[in-house]
């Protein structure tokens, strides 16, 4: 039998998963529209009918139009944001799989023969795994959106379990900390909050 102590412990965790769920959903997103954008605003001056009509401009205003074109190119090229895309949304389907994990382990709680140890494990295992998934993100150059984490964070509302009359505990999030993305020439770390 598994005790309070560890079912709110695993009822946190489960929350955190799917809250993290959702932020780097929205990164991805975010990441996918601005390469979109890019990439829309890069063919849009490259077709023949914008060459045409740059043409009938004055000298400065051609000029103005390759220099927007130039800088496009190199935010591109900077900004790396598909492949940042590409690293979020795999950490999205990951944490999705981790989510139905602690899902399926939330609705066994009451299982007669899962006791703490038991739970403790598997729990514990899930968030090295999370940690590990949503690592990937520092070496890819993401930054953390302190926004976007503060929003989510206070959209969810009680964290007490469903049906339990007993406190929500204190716990170490496994959420990307402010500043948690550090780079340092070419390595980059997750690190953890204080």
């Amino acid at each position: 039998m598994v005790s309070e102590t560890t079912r709110n412990e695993i009822w946190q965790q489960f929350l955190d998963v799917a809250r993290l769920l959702r932020y780097y959903t929205s990164l991805s997103n975010r990441h996918r529209r601005k390469q979109q954008l890019i990439r829309i605003l890069l063919m849009a001056a490259a077709t023949s009918g914008i060459v045409t009509l740059l043409d009938l401009l004055p000298a400065f205003m051609q000029e103005l139009a390759a220099a927007a074109v130039a800088i496009l190119v190199v935010w591109d090229s900077l900004g790396d944001y598909a492949r940042k895309a590409a690293v979020l949304h795999a950490i999205c389907i990951e944490c999705n799989r981790l989510e139905s994990r602690w899902h399926k382990l939330w609705f066994e709680i009451d299982r007669p023969d899962l006791d703490d140890a038991d739970a403790l494990h598997q729990c514990d295992e899930l968030g090295q795994r999370l940690l590990d998934i949503t690592s990937q993100a520092g070496p890819a150059g993401v930054e953390i959106d302190a926004e976007l984490k503060s929003l989510l964070q206070k959209s969810d509302g009680s964290r007490d379990p469903p049906n339990r009359q007993s406190d929500a505990l204190e716990m170490t999030e496994i959420w990307p900390p402010d500043g948690a993305i550090a780079h340092s020439g070419a390595e980059s770390h997750v690190q953890s909050d204080p």
